[in-house]
């Protein structure tokens, strides 16, 4: 009797074991499995926000610029013979490439897929163009060419530039399929821009000599709107640049001084050198700006974080009316006075306004984590 207990109490052990290996088997069979993070693709229709895997990017750009204004016509040179048909031709001071940079950092917003950038640009330049003609010709300013004109033979014309540039903006970043992106961007710039023209004339022995310098500048803020943006190529390498415009307002300055060294000052009781100018009121001026940068570059990114880009490129920027130059457009000769060596005497007078551009070769290196 015992064991037949004992065998019936096996049997149903052995039962029960075998009923929870089974339901347990059907749970699992039935158990759902876990979904897998679904991947977007998009179409190149698609139109959408994302922003970069970093957070913060750095970049320098170091610049070789040519500026260009238009007024560096400094040396006016006189052909008088044969008489009745007299000939002259204007020499301007032709400006070099020089060294500038572009400074930034920008910082990215990935809850709202936007950017908020800072820059600044510097550049600084000098040039100068000398001319010297024959006994028998003559140079001099614009003023100051003709048979009744100092002795000037040799003329030097000299062209200095400044221009510091910062720019706030705020942009949104906008992919376009999955090869173009943009940036979006507006923003507030400032721009300091200075020139300073200097025409030098002496005769052959230097004993006449006469210096013009005008020195005009601008300081103006005001808003910018503009776009960033690449287009892939190939993994890594992008069609890229950006185009921006901004309305620029503030005072504007300049003025123009007249240094004549002669033998015939002594006689008058002047001391050399004889000193004039001529001061202009300072000025609200609205000079609006454009920029454009067109370039390939070629993107890396690594531990999913960190990215580093190059590129290299042509860029173009112009200020419109941003220089002034206010200039004696026609001399009295005083010959019951003086010698037109002694000093200049205005019969009258002309303002120009003149733009400023830059445009030359770029390098761009982008650091982002």
């Amino acid at each position: 009797m015992k064991n037949r207990f004992k065998l019936l109490t096996a049997t149903a052990l052995v039962l029960s074991l075998t009923s929870v290996y089974a339901t347990t088997s059907s749970m699992q069979k039935v158990a759902p499995k876990k979904p897998e993070p679904e991947v977007k693709t998009y179409k190149t229709s698609d139109v959408y926000l994302s922003s970069p895997d970093y957070t913060v990017g750095v970049y320098f750009t170091p610049q070789a610029l040519q500026p260009t204004a238009s007024n560096l016509h400094e040396i006016a040179v006189a052909y008088p013979l044969p008489v009745p048909t007299p000939k002259w031709f204007i020499q301007d001071v032709k400006p070099q490439y020089h060294f500038g940079f572009d400074l930034g950092l920008n910082a990215m917003f990935h809850s709202t897929n936007s950017c908020l950038t800072f820059n600044w640009q510097h550049f600084h330049s000098s040039d100068s163009t000398t001319k010297t003609v024959p006994s028998s010709d003559m140079v001099g300013p614009f003023f100051e060419i003709g048979p009744d004109a100092a002795p000037y033979n040799t003329a030097t014309g000299h062209a200095h530039f400044l221009l510091n540039e910062a720019n706030i903006d705020y942009g949104i970043l906008v992919n376009f399929g999955s090869r173009a992106q943009a940036n979006l961007f507006a923003g507030v710039s400032y721009a300091y821009i200075k020139e300073v023209v200097v025409g030098q004339y002496s005769n052959p022995t230097n004993t006449f000599t006469r210096t013009i310098k005008s020195p005009s500048n601008f300081s103006g803020a005001g808003p910018q709107v503009g776009v960033n943006f690449a287009y892939r190529i190939a993994k890594g390498f992008h069609l890229a640049g950006d185009a921006s415009a901004a309305i620029l307002v503030g005072k504007m300055k300049n003025h123009t001084s007249y240094s004549s060294n002669s033998p015939l000052l002594a006689g008058l009781n002047i001391t050399p050198p004889n000193s004039q100018s001529t001061h202009v009121a300072i000025r609200t001026q609205v000079v609006p700006a454009f920029e454009g940068k067109l370039g390939f570059n070629y993107v890396y990114n690594y531990y999913k974080h960190y990215m580093v880009s190059l590129e290299a490129g042509y860029q173009a920027q112009v200020y419109i009316n941003a220089i002034q130059s206010t200039d004696m457009g026609s001399e009295v000769t005083l010959n019951t006075v003086a010698a037109p060596t002694v000093g200049v005497y205005a019969r009258t007078f002309q303002r120009t306004l003149s733009d400023f551009a830059l445009a030359g070769p770029y390098l761009t290196l982008t650091l982002g984590f």
